[in-house]
């Protein structure tokens, strides 16, 4: 079931907020797109303006352990540049709410498809892991 309740304000900082795509133990994922009347970001998202914000849940929020952690997320993000890892534009780190903004990727998840019974073959396994250890090589 596809997640589309707001947990929090439809604004956060200059980005709305569409829906929450998806959450974690620390974090939420939500669709957003740049208020129209906002400033620029650092680098500026891809076409369409649909960028994935990356939210502390309110349970982390002011927490230092979850706030270091997304901090060095977005560190990284920066130092590393490859095909198969999700590019990072900008964040907001130093005041509450702490969120990163990254690019939005359509589609579904591999974990989404194999749940709908989705079984690669051989071949095609092969190449999901292989692209899998490019990234977690280039990180």
């Amino acid at each position: 079931m596809p997640l589309t309740a707001l947990t929090m304000p439809a604004q956060l900082g200059p980005w709305r907020l569409e829906s929450l795509a998806g959450e974690g133990a620390m974090s939420r994922v939500y669709r957003a797109r740049r208020n129209t009347s906002a400033r620029h970001t650092q680098r500026r998202p891809l076409a369409g303006g649909v960028v994935a914000l990356k939210v502390l849940r309110d349970e982390w929020r002011d927490r230092p352990e979850a706030i270091g952690l997304l901090r060095h997320e977005f560190d990284v993000s920066q130092q590393v540049s490859h095909p198969r890892l999700v590019r990072m534009f900008d964040a907001q780190l130093h005041t509450s709410p702490y969120f990163l903004v990254m690019e939005w990727l359509d589609g579904d998840t591999l974990q989404h498809r194999l749940a709908d019974g989705y079984r690669p073959s051989l071949p095609q396994a092969l190449s999901l892991v292989r692209q899998a250890a490019e990234a977690l090589d280039a990180l």
